[in-house]
């Protein structure tokens, strides 16, 4: 079963357009999601430091991303894993109150991932799985009541599991007895039509990993038509449920070509923080105006900010952050140049052919004297 680790008693203006931008509604959340990797990561001074710069860039709703984990996908027993990067409860509910301390809603999302490295998509539902996650769930609806969180997250990405729509509507039933605040879930964006418990929840979740285009090379005009392909397919499915939708994730790393996959975590690729920022510029303007949009929850801000994070996720210190100030303070879009990335892959082939004549020159001279 469960070991629970501590008792609960711990303590608008206009863009330039007509319409008034979306971003500028008090009702639409403005957020990110927040993670430490490490059961200690919270309680470096710079974790403190990087929410504070977080709220900087007009972030008004944070995540905190909850990581146990089970052993195996056919595993039951749930629990933290220090060895590998659960944060230590106590700290997470010193960065709640945190949050709350400089004006920042919160969002808790417990997770569960695998320890032997797959997906937790592939989790083996059971019996006895439902039952330990209905422990878990209601653990963290608990500390979401009494740190009074602004909305919960049920669950994310078990798409195994979303199937068994009875033990679903129960896991609900029992969180909202112990939770009274709204609730969503976390859904793939290829499997959140196939949900049938969103009557139950208040929003619906959708982690937003769609692919814009196929170059490496996009436009702004290009990243922003490749969204519009998905925008009757979200709308006719919010406006069938009579529920607004969220983007309980949405995301690119900053490397070459990250609009394609940007779900893939892995992929290698060429630094490119202005791919990166045109993902997000694209993205922030061609949902500007649409009402059906409750909330951005980019993936992802780094309690501790480091040089491994250079091609990851997160745009702190990079381009994209400048066109998240611009959009979350100002709702205006922020000036990027589309051939920035073109004019440096030429630059880089033409220092490249230069330096290849001058070493084929050399070389031809050395043989003349020989």
């Amino acid at each position: 079963m469960l070991s629970l680790l501590l008792p609960l008693g711990c303590s608008p203006q206009i863009n330039g357009n007509i319409h008034e931008s979306i971003y500028q509604q008090l009702d639409f959340q403005k957020g990110f999601s927040f993670i430490g990797w490490g059961e200690s990561e919270f309680r470096d001074e710079k974790a403190l430091e990087s929410l504070q710069r977080l709220k900087s860039t007009g972030t008004e709703w944070v995540v905190f991303c909850i990581f146990w984990f089970q052993e195996t996908p056919s595993s039951t027993a749930i629990q933290p894993a220090y060895d590998l990067y659960s944060v230590n409860t106590t700290d997470v509910l010193t960065f709640i109150d945190e949050a709350h301390s400089l004006g920042l809603k919160v969002i808790l999302k417990p997770m569960v991932d695998i320890r032997t490295g797959e997906w937790r998509a592939l989790i083996e539902p059971s019996e006895e799985w439902f039952d330990e996650y209905t422990t878990y769930i209601t653990y963290w609806a608990d500390v979401a009541d009494q740190k009074s969180v602004e909305l919960f997250v049920i669950g994310c990405e078990l798409r195994s599991t979303e199937s068994y729509l009875e033990e679903w509507v129960d896991i609900i039933g029992e969180v909202k007895a112990i939770y009274s605040g709204p609730l969503t879930y976390s859904a793939t964006y290829d499997s959140y039509q196939q949900i049938a418990f969103w009557d139950e929840l208040d929003y619906i979740g959708v982690n937003a990993y769609y692919t814009l285009t196929y170059s490496t090379v996009p436009t702004l005009n290009e990243l922003k038509k490749g969204w519009q392909k998905y925008l009757p397919e979200l709308e006719d499915y919010s406006s069938s449920l009579g529920k607004d939708i969220i983007f309980t994730e949405l995301g690119y790393r900053s490397i070459d070509g990250c609009n394609i996959y940007p779900w893939n975590w892995q992929k290698k690729g060429r630094l490119d923080e202005n791919e990166q920022a045109l993902c997000y510029e694209a993205t922030l303007e061609v949902f500007n105006e649409i009402s059906w949009l409750k909330g951005f929850y980019w993936w992802n801000w780094e309690a501790i900010y480091t040089e491994h994070d250079l091609k990851n996720f997160t745009p702190q210190e990079k381009l994209a952050e400048e066109v998240l100030k611009s959009w979350y303070i100002n709702s205006t879009p922020y000036p990027l140049n589309d051939n920035q990335k073109i004019w440096s892959v030429m630059i880089t082939i033409g220092v490249s052919l230069v330096l290849s004549c001058i070493i084929t020159l050399v070389s031809l001279k050395k043989r003349r004297k020989v």
